[in-house]
């Protein structure tokens, strides 16, 4: 299913100036465990994969 709205995690990072989450220093932050870890429709399958992937940008 596609997202529908303004995605929190990303509006949060562009408040921020970053062009992504691995950009910042609070990697991971509350906001995006809850989006990774959590049990809607958007949270990550497997757990955790969107976290991983930011921690990679990081690198």
């Amino acid at each position: 299913m596609k997202y529908q709205g303004e995605c929190p995690v990303a509006k949060c990072c562009q408040s921020k100036g970053h062009s992504h989450c691995g950009e910042c220093v609070e990697i991971p932050c509350g906001l995006l465990r809850d989006y990774s870890y959590g049990e809607s429709e958007h949270s990550d399958r497997p757990k955790g994969a969107r976290i991983e992937v930011c921690k990679a940008w990081v690198r």
